[in-house]
């Protein structure tokens, strides 16, 4: 799940864009990846992130 929020200030010949995007808001560790471990003799497990904020600032001519 992901909530995006965007800002934009519009002027004559300049945008300026303002963007948070929060990826994983609930926070689930979701299975990125499985191998076998050879010293331990099991599966072992990756996991994605959990909360990743991301800022963007942007400005366009």
């Amino acid at each position: 799940m992901a909530k995006r929020c965007s800002y934009k200030i519009n002027r004559q010949r300049l945008t300026h864009t303002i963007l948070l995007d929060i990826q994983n808001v609930t926070g689930r560790l979701n299975v990125f990846s499985e191998y076998y471990d050879n010293e331990t003799k099991s599966i072992e497990t990756y996991t994605q992130t959990g909360f990743f904020p991301v800022f963007n600032y942007r400005v366009e001519f």
